[in-house]
């Protein structure tokens, strides 16, 4: 995933940015003017393999946070990648996650 993954992140209903996390969890590209929410994506990512390992869930496929403002921070995990979007509350995360998992970058 790279730049492209943004643009076509960016172009999802209710998606207002952006960010690839690559392994060990650090922003490899970004659409989001706010480092703080970069740092909680970083975050998720490494929560995301803590939680499969010590509850024996498996692999975790996606993370949701929802924010003081309503929005949905949403990190769907794809191999040693993920992708994370800031999309509205308005929408839910599932479908948002349909659109994201249609993404030509996850084929």
């Amino acid at each position: 995933m790279n730049e492209t993954a943004i643009e076509e992140a960016g172009r999802i209903l209710g998606v207002r940015a952006a960010v690839v996390v690559e392994a060990p969890g650090k922003i490899a590209v970004s659409s989001l003017a706010d480092g703080e929410l970069s740092g909680l994506f970083e975050q998720l990512y490494g929560i995301a393999g803590e939680i499969g390992t010590a509850m024996g869930l498996g692999r975790v496929g996606s993370v949701v946070a929802r924010t003081e403002d309503d929005e949905d921070l949403c990190l769907f995990l794809s191999g040693d990648q993920a992708l994370g979007v800031v999309s509205s509350a308005s929408r839910s995360p599932s479908d948002v996650g349909k659109d994201v998992r249609a993404l030509k970058v996850w084929s």
